[in-house]
This record gives C-alpha cells, sequence and structure tokens, in this order.
C-alpha cells in the first residue's frame, strides 16, 4: 500500500494528465446509475417518468384519451431516446467531476468499479477499476504541471 503523500502526488498526475488532454476517464454508465453507487441520483431517473405521467394525466382529463394516449407515447419515445442521454450525460458529468475533486473521492470510485483510465489513442495501455492498480498506471505518466 502507498503512502499518503505519495497516493497524493500519482493522484495529481492523473489529474493533469487529464486536464492536458493525454488521458482518458472511461466511466461505465450502467454501473453507476443504480442504487448504492456515488454518483447514482434517483431523482434523475424518476424525473423524466413523474413528468410524462403528470402531462399524460392532464391530458386525458383536459383532452380525453386519445389525447392522453398521445402524450403518453410521446412521452415514451422521448424518455427512450433524448431524456435516457440528457441522463447519462449528468450522471457523467458528477461522476467525473467527483473523481476529479480529490483523492479520496478519487479512490471510493475506484473502489467502486466501473471506472477505466487509458491513454489517448493507446487503447492498449487501458486498465480498469477495481481489479487493477491506477498508482502503476499513474507513475508511468510524466510527473509535471505544465
Amino acid at each position: 500500500m502507498s503512502s499518503p503523500s505519495t497516493d497524493q502526488s500519482l493522484y495529481e498526475r492523473v489529474w493533469y494528465a487529464h486536464r492536458d488532454e493525454k488521458l482518458l476517464i472511461g466511466i461505465d454508465l450502467r454501473h453507476f446509475n443504480r442504487p448504492g453507487s456515488p454518483t447514482y441520483q434517483q431523482k434523475d431517473n424518476a424525473l423524466p417518468l413523474m413528468a410524462t405521467l403528470c402531462c399524460t394525466a392532464s391530458a386525458w382529463m383536459l383532452g380525453g384519451w386519445i389525447w392522453g394516449l398521445a402524450i403518453l407515447a410521446s412521452g415514451i419515445i422521448l424518455m427512450l431516446t433524448t431524456l435516457n442521454v440528457w441522463v447519462m450525460h449528468r450522471l457523467r458529468t458528477r461522476t467525473l467531476e467527483k473523481a476529479l475533486s480529490g483523492l479520496d473521492d478519487w479512490q471510493d470510485l475506484w473502489r467502486y468499479g466501473g471506472m477505466s483510465l487509458r491513454l489517448v489513442n493507446d487503447d492498449a495501455t487501458e486498465i480498469r477499476s477495481p481489479d487493477e492498480d491506477w498508482r502503476i498506471f499513474a507513475r508511468r505518466l510524466r510527473a509535471g504541471r505544465d
């Protein structure tokens, strides 16, 4: 096990490499989009469904069952396409922000799994959490804050 100061310097290498676009941090969105995940938020998944159901009920009461059914079908199509992309984008952004916010959060996410590191344009360098050690990968990165 590494010392906290060594881990911090290795984490900084990862942070700076990502900032300089030399490193890609992969996130398995399905793995993080479930209860128990450090970055899961139930409201992101429930809000589109609740909005669709409320709009459907309103349309049904105000315009009849044909309008209610039309709004329901439109809402389902919208949820399966556009809103799902929006939810996954928010999850990826939230997870990446947490990963890059500090060493403790980084280590929590790495232990949880569903992340990967690789150099840009080099698929052979990819490592995956939690099985592989990010510290070994970080040691190969050039130290510095250019």
